[in-house]
């Protein structure tokens, strides 16, 4: 079997690919409801390329919010672990991570707390 490279596609093959990703990205799974006119109809593909990119965005705006908010509310336990006896913020840190569940993994922390991936990696 020989593959074909993108550029090698026609543009309805292009707009299936890019509409398949899109719809997975926005949904969790690959769309396999449609008709046949529907699926090679460049038209039609455009515009649910443009729902999903529409979903997507959507979702990484609440996620953006959602890490702000986690961020806010991990800086608050800090302090307060600090006012609590912790000499600095390396030691605040560690207490945090012994009273967690992640086992020393910071993104996975950071997973359940709301965090962006990769707050920790300078303070680790």
């Amino acid at each position: 079997m020989t593959f074909r490279t993108w550029d090698q596609l026609s543009e309805v093959e292009q707009l299936q690919s890019t509409f398949s990703d899109a719809h997975k990205d926005a949904y969790g799974f690959r769309p396999r409801w449609m008709s046949t006119e529907q699926w090679n109809s460049v038209e039609w593909l455009q515009a649910q390329i443009e729902g999903c990119s529409a979903v997507i965005q959507l979702a990484n705006e609440r996620e953006a919010e959602t890490q702000r908010e986690g961020i806010i509310a991990f800086e608050h336990g800090v302090d307060a672990v600090i006012a609590a006896g912790a000499k600095d913020r390396a030691t605040a840190l560690r207490w945090i991570m012994q009273a967690s569940d992640c086992n020393g993994d910071w993104e996975f922390f950071c997973y359940q707390n709301d965090l962006p991936y990769g707050y920790f990696k300078e303070a680790a």
